[in-house]
């Protein structure tokens, strides 16, 4: 597609009210990597034009760019496997279903763990109770029977990641990612909106909010939105970088990073080369599971949720009724 073709998708997708402003950049190895700037980068209180500078909330993109490519890196350096279980790194998740469940299990989004869950909650506000309470979650079903695309397996990933290399995930990016690749001023967490463009957020949690009442949890333990700090709760929760989510970053900074990846980049790649071809490759039973995101093949209809919004897959609370009905994906 050319760059007349980019700029009326992204424009027709700004009109319809998918997003206010939309940047795309892509290129080929040895060719000048082109972009498209369409819309606003934020609302209010005054409209702000998007521009190539415009750091977005990259959401789920954290899951491959930071999370992946970390493992990747501590498969290499030997600290972690992909046979390594969360309970090894983990200790206080140790002889609990959740601390028997492997990284590769996470990775591909087959640790029967559920979708989504306020972890916020499960730790009661506290960050540091995490790592123990997680022993008190229950799998949806057994590992490796189904993909279940999984933001609970990355937030422990990224646990696992920050008690391997003793820092934040955070740090640990910043020191051997963006550091490298001279990327610090494209991407990273917790931006200064002072002096950052950031793009604007959500107002205020409010699908957080209905999402945990009709779950029947506390309120309260839901992490305040602030500029700068992610849309993502539980990355919120846990000082803004977690393994799900939580990076912001420039289309240039993504297009960077991604490029590093790339077979013509093999020298400059941040993960270095390697003789050996290491296991990643998992058998699923019902569809392929990717290392960070999703499966390219999408289910034939949208999951189960309840009427207090809790798919059907998540363990029930003692005490809840719910009704069972569709709802949109997380």
């Amino acid at each position: 597609m050319d760059d007349p073709g980019i700029r009326t998708l992204l424009e027709r997708a700004v009109g319809s009210g998918v997003a206010p402003g939309m940047v795309a950049r892509w290129g080929r190895v040895g060719a000048e990597p082109r972009s498209v700037v369409v819309g606003s980068a934020r609302l209010t209180p005054i409209r702000e034009q998007a521009s190539d500078r415009t750091w977005f909330d990259l959401a789920s993109l954290t899951k491959p760019l930071v999370t992946t490519t970390l493992i990747l890196m501590a498969f290499r350096e030997g600290p972690l496997k992909i046979s390594t279980r969360v309970g090894e790194v983990l200790g206080e998740a140790r002889g609990t279903d959740v601390g028997d469940l492997d990284i590769g299990q996470l990775l591909t989004h087959t640790s029967g763990l559920p979708a989504w869950w306020p972890l916020y909650c499960l730790a009661e506000g506290d960050p540091d109770r995490l790592a123990e309470r997680l022993g008190s979650m229950r799998l949806i079903g057994p590992p490796e029977r189904r993909v279940v695309y999984s933001c609970v397996g990355f937030v422990i990933l990224g646990m696992m990641l920050e008690r391997t290399f003793g820092s934040s995930l955070a740090s640990i990016f910043r020191d051997r990612v963006t550091g490298r690749l001279g990327i610090e001023d494209e991407l990273g967490f917790s931006p200064d909106p002072v002096t950052i463009p950031v793009s604007g957020g959500a107002a205020s949690p409010v699908v957080e909010e209905r999402l945990v009442a009709d779950l029947g949890l506390d309120r309260r333990w839901i992490p305040p939105v602030a500029p700068g700090l992610p849309d993502d709760g539980n990355a919120r929760f846990l000082g803004g970088a977690a393994g799900n989510a939580g990076l912001f970053g420039t289309a240039t900074g993504v297009f960077r990073l991604a490029r590093s990846f790339s077979a013509g980049e093999g020298r400059c790649s941040i993960l270095g080369r390697s003789r050996s071809r290491p296991p990643f490759r998992r058998k699923a039973t019902n569809r392929p599971g990717g290392l960070g995101g999703s499966s390219h093949r999408r289910p034939a209809a949208p999951p189960v949720h309840h009427s207090c919004r809790r798919p059907s897959d998540i363990p029930a609370l003692p005490g809840s009724r719910c009704r069972s009905r569709r709802t949109p994906k997380h």
